[in-house]
């Protein structure tokens, strides 16, 4: 488990692995967007799950503190 010294609670690894896997779901998708606009249905599917992902983690991230 890891701590900060601003008395933050104890935040578990798999918060921190929630935001990564969100942020790179999203970064994928926004690649996909990029690079090709065939698979456009896909691309928004990463980008609103990676949001929907990463901001999860970041509201259970900011509710510890």
């Amino acid at each position: 488990m890891k701590t900060s010294n601003s008395g933050m609670r104890k935040m578990r690894d798999s918060d921190y692995y929630a935001s990564f896997f969100g942020a790179c779901m999203l970064s994928l998708g926004i690649g996909v967007i990029l690079s090709s606009f065939i698979i456009t249905q896909i691309a928004y599917f990463l980008i609103l799950s990676g949001i929907l992902i990463h901001g999860w983690a970041m509201f259970r991230m900011q509710r510890m503190k």
